[in-house]
């Protein structure tokens, strides 16, 4: 328990470090504070709960060696009550003692052994617990009588999709227009390309080091490349204009249009 709750304890720390770009390298004096608070007392438990496992760690293996050494003692001490008077056993006894030893030192290794399996599945049982994606119902996040097609007004049929052509989602906020894209990648898996607003994907462009450019211009890239090299047959888009210029939309509208002659794109625009 000490070990799973110490293991807990560093990935709770861990996925806090994860926000250390937007609260210490943009340095708002607000956000900086609360979140260096957060993390000082996150470290703190992280520490404490680190000592008290390996203490308890350390603990277990000395109880265990000083309860394996007590029928030694024991026996040792009788041995000698017994046969002080006889020199020949009195020197055995005194030759053996340190091989006993060294028993005793292999089984306090073994006992501490014994605990750090235990730590150590703890650790791989965090780790899977962390790479393990949740499941989450999507549907109880959509109203599907909620959300309609911009091009036509009627009720969005997420069973009866075109083979190709231009569908923008419309609705109000929270009736779950991106956990409807979210459900339908769920559904097509391969066979759909779903574009998030804010994401870390990789992109060929991206491997040139030497790549620049606005928000709207690696944009553009993505759009290209997915329509170069991807092989879905729709594509999904999350409010990709959200932070555009009329510009760059007009001409990611323009990819968009020629990508709906072969295939389906459906969108959330901003």
């Amino acid at each position: 328990m000490a070990a799973k709750t110490d293991q807990q304890s560093r990935l709770s720390l861990t996925t806090k470090l994860f926000d250390s770009w937007d609260n210490v390298v943009i340095f708002n004096k607000h956000n900086y504070t609360l979140y260096n608070n957060i993390v000082q007392k996150s470290f703190a438990t992280a520490k404490n709960n680190s000592v008290k496992s390996t203490s308890i760690q350390h603990i277990n293996s000395s109880l265990g060696m000083i309860i394996l050494m007590l029928p030694v003692f024991v026996v040792t001490a009788f041995i000698f009550n017994k046969n002080w008077h006889d020199a020949a056993t009195m020197a055995v006894l005194i030759a053996t003692l340190p091989r006993q030893i060294q028993l005793l030192q292999m089984c306090y290794a073994l006992i501490g052994y014994h605990t750090s399996i235990g730590v150590i599945k703890t650790m791989l049982d965090g780790i899977l617990e962390v790479l393990q994606p949740a499941t989450v119902d999507l549907d109880t996040y959509i109203q599907a009588d909620q959300i309609r097609v911009k091009q036509t007004g009627d009720i969005f049929d997420s069973t009866q999709l075109p083979k190709q052509g231009r569908v923008t989602l419309v609705g109000n906020n929270g009736v779950g227009k991106s956990c409807m894209l979210l459900k339908l990648k769920d559904h097509y898996q391969e066979r759909a390309y779903y574009l998030p607003a804010k994401h870390n994907l990789y992109f060929n462009y991206k491997t040139d080091k030497a790549h620049r450019g606005s928000t709207g211009q690696q944009l553009i890239k993505q759009i290209q490349e997915i329509r170069e090299d991807d092989r879905s047959t729709i594509v999904m888009l999350d409010e990709w204009d959200a932070h555009l210029d009329k510009d760059n939309t007009q001409i990611i509208d323009q990819y968009l249009d020629e990508l709906a002659q072969t295939k389906i794109v459906i969108e959330i625009r901003h």
